[in-house]
């Protein structure tokens, strides 16, 4: 339910999806706010919990692909994918990656643009502003 304070903006909450359980997500979704499903610490071993945490999450909420988000490294972002993007599912709109690198970012934007997810990326240092600088729109 939307009112004229959310309207202004859009109330993001990170979850990882490798816990026992998806509540926080599907909490999230029933109560408006978008899920970002976190991969920071999803290993490779957290598949098959991921991947029924990501069902049990659709199942409960109903959710298509514009009511949630995934964050994660460049490095783990098709591991993400595959784990919960199907033929019958839908993938996100929008891909919030850290741990990214500089020198590599066009190559990486590039490469995920095929999935027509928004994407955005998270700044964690102001070390991390200059390499990027000329990408950045210009606030005139």
């Amino acid at each position: 339910m939307k009112n004229s304070v959310t309207e202004r903006f859009e109330c993001l909450v990170f979850t990882p999806l490798h816990l026992d359980h998806p509540g926080l997500a599907i909490a999230a979704a029933q109560a408006g706010a978008v899920p970002v499903l976190d991969f920071e610490y999803a290993a490779p071993e957290y598949g098959s919990q991921i991947q029924a945490n990501f069902r049990r999450f659709l199942d409960a909420t109903g959710a298509g692909p514009t009511c949630y988000g995934i964050r994660s490294t460049p490095e783990q972002l098709a591991r993400c994918l595959e784990w919960i993007g199907t033929e019958e599912t839908p993938l996100c709109d929008r891909i919030i990656l850290h741990g990214w690198m500089a020198d590599t970012l066009a190559a990486t934007l590039d490469e995920n643009e095929p999935t027509g997810c928004r994407q955005f990326l998270e700044v964690t240092s102001a070390t991390e502003i200059e390499p990027i600088r000329e990408y950045l729109p210009k606030n005139d």
